[in-house]
């Protein structure tokens, strides 16, 4: 049987060039897939315009044999696909004279991604699951990054934009696709060793943990809080003299430029033996007690399990150092949702009724809502006459007769 001698079946919606829901030969896939592959300029539309000019057949379209050609592995290196359709070429006949112009190519991978290598103790028979190669690609790529739409990017995919995503959405959804990614993840966690409770407690730990084991806002002493006579307390005599040579600096280059120096000297009469973490003294006049409020940040070394785990790192900017952390909040509700505390209880009538049954129920459900319409009639009716000069008690008398 040749191209031209094999109509399009109507039983089938493989593409929709000779009508929604047409299916088309495989030797007409064939002839396609060939024309495309031998062109490496050539884009799918242009294959399938080039072949119905030259055949004067019915043919799919451009998404119908994009379709196909992701469905069935088609490469532009002229080698077989995984899923190629093996069929007589048949004859064709001289393409006209006015090819029509190809259109700009899609920008196609030749290279297939690395699989991602797994234990031999981990490996599922993809025969079990019916998997072919992309789907097993897709499947391990998505149990690294649990990105669908990389994971079918890297898996060898051809769509892009909100394409990919969509099919990435649906490939996930497959039976059998979903069923080796459950397999995988319950192998892994079966290897890990990890459970519910250990996700659970982990949880916890972080909601529970306190901050003040990581950052803390401190009031401490001033420098005139233990002081002789309440006066300028130094930490040692080292850090007096510095200052004392600092003064005398900046006292000779206010002289040299002609410059008044107001600044009065440093004074020692306060002592030595400040430290900064001592705390404040009620009594003195400078802080009245309240000391002076800093923040300070504990060694992390130091911390204990549940502030360690609380803790997610430092970043060091021109405004300091950010400590950051965990969400506590996200984590107290995960708790809370794995313990079922905002689970919402809704009871759903699973009773299964025969045919019967259902039109016995939509029968009386008409005839109901029938006998309501008659009601909306009749109260019109004797609205329109209580307008045109009908009494009060005949209006009610109507009202119980419908009673």
């Amino acid at each position: 049987m040749s191209i031209r001698d094999s109509a399009p079946d109507k039983d089938d919606s493989s593409g929709q060039g000779g009508g929604k829901g047409t299916r088309y030969s495989p030797e007409l896939w064939e002839t396609i897939r060939k024309e495309w592959a031998v062109n490496p300029s050539m884009s799918y539309a242009a294959a399938v315009k080039t072949i119905g000019a030259r055949l004067g057949v019915p043919v799919p379209s451009k998404g119908a044999c994009a379709t196909y050609a992701d469905r069935n592995n088609w490469r532009k290196d002229g080698a077989e696909s995984d899923q190629a359709i093996v069929a007589p070429r048949e004859p064709v006949v001289p393409a006209p004279s006015e090819d029509p112009a190809p259109r700009r190519p899609r920008s196609r991978s030749v290279s297939k991604p690395a699989v991602p290598a797994a234990d031999a103790s981990e490996v599922v028979d993809d025969e079990t699951h019916g998997l072919n190669p992309k789907q097993r690609r897709f499947a391990d790529f998505y149990l690294i990054s649990l990105n669908a739409t990389e994971a079918y990017k890297k898996a060898g995919y051809t769509a892009e934009g909100n394409s990919a995503e969509v099919n990435a959405s649906r490939l996930l959804r497959h039976d059998q696709v979903a069923a080796y990614i459950a397999e995988r993840q319950a192998q892994l966690q079966s290897k890990l060793e990890i459970t519910q409770e250990m996700v659970l407690q982990r949880w916890w730990d972080i909601a529970s943990a306190d901050p003040n084991e990581l950052v803390e806002y401190r009031r401490d002493n001033c420098r005139f809080c233990w002081g002789n006579a309440h006066a300028y307390q130094w930490i040692d005599n080292d850090e007096y003299m510095r200052e004392v040579v600092r003064h005398m600096r900046d006292e000779e280059k206010a002289t040299e430029a002609g410059k008044k120096f107001h600044r009065e000297p440093p004074d020692g009469a306060g002592g030595f033996g400040f430290v900064k973490n001592h705390a404040p003294d009620p009594c003195c006049p400078k802080c009245d007690g309240d000391g002076v409020g800093y923040v300070h940040i504990h060694d992390t070394r130091r911390a204990s399990g549940a502030a360690r785990l609380l803790y997610a790192g430092m970043k060091e900017g021109k405004e300091g150092i950010e400590l950051k952390t965990h969400d506590q909040m996200r984590a107290l509700d995960s708790v809370a949702r794995h313990i079922g505390m905002f689970k919402e209880r809704v009871e759903v009538d699973m009773t299964v009724a025969s045919t019967n049954d259902l039109d016995e129920i939509y029968k009386t459900k008409m005839a109901e809502v029938r006998r309501r319409a008659q009601q909306f009639i009749g109260r019109g009716e004797r609205l329109r006459s209580l307008t045109n000069g009908e009494s009060n008690g005949d209006l009610q008398d109507h009202e119980h007769a419908d009673r």
